[in-house]
């Protein structure tokens, strides 16, 4: 949490904005011929040749040349779109660190487009009145804050954080497993065979069966049956 939270603050905020231009036909058609009249009303004509052109103008605003020349004017993170299948409309946008920046470079993002219109009718040699011309449509818009991809990027960075989390506690459990099992085979065997202790010595000094052996029944009997036959065997004699 305090990650997301740290990526979040450490990434700039973003502002953005909009605008739409068309492109119109030329005063020459506007004003037609002698056999045929035009209209005297931009908006009135709009044929296949304008949104072939709106095509080609998107195509060069893509280009690694545009790219580089608005980069140089201070313009980046810019898009340019057909705004409809249908019909020469072209959305522009805009990024900014502040609101302010993204409004000033809307502004030279429009003031190139209609300078690429106007170029790549000159490299064709197209006269001035027969010169098809851009029109503001929808100027810039209030500058937005695009926390979208801001959040996203902290939420990313926070995942990513969790799972080198994860990643590390498994590898610390696992090399202390193998450490724990090392110890073991390196330790010697323990034996639980202890040798019986020698019997006790009573107070002759005899161990304690043979005490128990001349103690005996069989052997008292035998002691007593000598005595009383010892003095008769004296006064026999």
């Amino acid at each position: 949490m305090g990650l997301t939270a740290g990526v979040y603050v450490s990434i700039p905020a973003q502002y953005q904005t909009s605008a739409m231009m068309s492109l119109l036909a030329s005063q020459q058609s506007i004003k037609g011929t002698s056999t045929v009249p035009g209209t005297s009303n931009p908006f009135m004509n709009f044929d296949s040749s304008l949104n072939d052109t709106a095509d080609f103008l998107v195509r060069r605003l893509a280009s690694t040349d545009a790219a580089q020349q608005l980069g140089d004017e201070g313009v980046s993170g810019y898009t340019a779109v057909l705004a409809a299948s249908q019909g020469p409309f072209i959305e522009l946008t805009a990024n900014g660190s502040t609101p302010a920046a993204a409004s000033a470079a809307i502004s030279k993002l429009i003031a190139y487009t209609s300078q690429q219109l106007q170029q790549l009718q000159q490299q064709q040699g197209v006269p001035a009145q027969a010169m098809i011309e851009s029109a503001v449509i929808v100027p810039g818009s209030p500058a937005l804050a695009q926390t979208k991809k801001r959040t996203q990027d902290s939420l990313g960075a926070g995942a990513g954080g969790f799972a080198l989390a994860l990643l590390a506690t498994f590898a610390v459990d696992a090399l202390a497993l193998r450490r724990r099992a090392g110890k073991r085979r390196a330790a010697p065997p323990s034996s639980s065979y202890e040798p019986p202790a020698p019997p006790a010595a009573g107070p002759t000094g005899e161990p304690a069966h043979v005490r128990r052996r001349s103690s005996r029944p069989g052997d008292r009997s035998t002691q007593i049956t000598s005595e009383l036959i010892s003095p008769l065997s004296e006064v026999r004699d």
